[in-house]
């Protein structure tokens, strides 16, 4: 409630400039007019013309499936106040904030839960949610540009996460067509999200002999599962079909961008001026340091994290545009925030855990500084801060902003 509105103080009359310019929002979002307006399933307001002349959307329609319940009920308030019913007036701009609003506060809960089931002390959860929330770039997206994939990736990795930890010999057949669903979805947000599905992997012999009973038990839910997977990948292969005749396609190459595997940016993705991720949100330095002492410990789910994250982190550092063009910090981490979550509460626990009340009171001082910056730079962002011109005393410029200095 409090991100809606926040979102709709800020947004104000900015709400339906945000649909119907050509930005990543709208091609994330054109789905649903396209589909419900227009009766047809080929996007063609913000799209790449092929060389058959084709409109391509470089855009999945996950996001798009998400967002479908509250453009509904948009779709019936603007016929009500009388707006035009074509999907880019007052109504559908608020539905996509909504949308926005609500799948954020869902994965905070789950997150929150999840924490506070692993560390009885509620301090512990309160204090990795509101570092995640408002101490990282995450806030920006939920508020600022809610109409981005980021805040949605966040969601279905929290819904994956729930999923997997509660699923029990009880309750198999529930959660595995749950899982199917997630998984369906994450692949066609972005497909490059498929890196998270590998925390759904047993990490034990003892994991792998369940996992293999349960399947043997419930194999029809198993199927049910993965057919609700299979057709969100149907549903896309053959738009990507329909429009370039092709079933597998990298859209974004059809445009002529693509990775350079040879030659990642791996320190300037993390440190770099231009949106490195570390520079614009510090405070998730203490998830890195809660991977590291959970794998020396040989924890088996960190291995799982830390996998993932490399993964997606040689992907980003290897992509043409290795700081995602004009954004606030790196946007690309922010899916993954969901995993970071928990060996950040490890961290915290281990830090608030110390004997020395001076400690953790200097602990609790220096985190609530690095929100307030993290904030303040939020509300003086006015992109780009990228480009030739962004340097590291442009940087330091709007840190020194942030501080009244």
């Amino acid at each position: 409630m409090f991100n809606l509105i926040l979102g709709l103080i800020i947004h104000q009359e900015n709400f339906v400039l945000a649909l119907n310019h050509n930005t990543d929002s709208l091609g994330y979002y054109q789905w649903l007019p396209t589909f419900f307006v227009d009766g047809s399933f080929t996007p063609s307001r913000y799209v790449h013309t092929l060389e058959n002349g084709n409109p391509l959307s470089v855009f999945s329609f996950g996001i798009a499936v998400l967002i479908a319940p509250f453009f509904l009920v948009a779709h019936l308030f603007a016929w009500l106040l009388g707006y035009a019913t074509d999907g880019y007036t007052l109504p559908y701009a608020v539905a996509v904030l909504g949308a926005s609003s609500f799948y954020l506060s869902v994965a905070l809960v789950i997150l929150y839960n999840e924490i506070k089931r692993r560390f009885p002390d509620k301090n512990i959860a309160f204090w990795t949610i509101s570092i995640i929330y408002i101490g990282t770039n995450l806030f920006y997206y939920s508020v600022f540009e809610d109409g981005m994939s980021h805040v949605y990736n966040f969601f279905v990795f929290a819904l994956l996460i729930y999923a997997y930890t509660q699923v029990r010999p009880s309750n198999f057949r529930k959660y595995t067509l749950l899982i199917g669903l997630i998984s369906g979805l994450i692949l066609v947000i972005k497909p490059y999200n498929a890196f998270g599905l590998l925390f759904l992997i047993p990490t034990s012999r003892e994991e792998w002999k369940t996992v293999g009973e349960n399947i043997k038990k419930n194999y029809v839910y198993v199927f049910g599962g993965l057919m609700i997977l299979g057709l969100f990948l149907i549903l896309q292969i053959s738009y990507w079909h329909e429009v370039s005749g092709n079933y597998l396609m990298f859209s974004y190459g059809a445009m002529g961008e693509s990775f350079n595997w040879s030659h990642p940016k791996l320190i300037k993705v993390l440190f770099s001026h231009q949106n490195g991720w570390l520079i614009y949100s510090p405070l998730l330095t203490l998830s890195l340091v809660g991977i590291i002492l959970q794998l020396k410990k040989g924890n088996k789910e960190a291995l799982k994290i830390s996998v993932i994250l490399l993964l997606a982190y040689y992907v980003f550092a290897s992509w043409w545009c290795w700081w995602f063009g004009s954004a606030f910090g790196h946007r690309a981490f922010i899916e993954y925030y969901s995993f970071l979550s928990l060996p950040l509460a490890y961290t915290l626990n281990l830090l608030f855990s110390v004997q020395n009340k001076h400690i953790i009171t200097f602990s609790k001082v220096v985190i609530v500084l690095f929100i307030y910056m993290n904030l303040r730079l939020t509300f003086i962002y006015f992109p780009p801060w990228d480009g030739d011109y962004w340097t590291w005393e442009s940087f330091f410029s709007k840190v020194r902003e942030a501080w009244f200095l």
